[in-house]
């Protein structure tokens, strides 16, 4: 689940990680299933 927080290092969320690592490709794949998930009531 990209906007589950982790308890590894800072606790941030898969999306929060990627794009503090500039890792733009996984930060909008992640978007992506964010707003898909949203969309169908999951």
């Amino acid at each position: 689940d990209p906007s589950l927080e982790t308890r590894i290092d800072d606790y941030t969320t898969a999306l929060e990680d990627a794009d503090n690592a500039g890792f733009e490709a996984g930060a909008s794949l992640l978007r992506d299933a964010m707003t898909r998930r949203g969309s169908n009531g999951r």
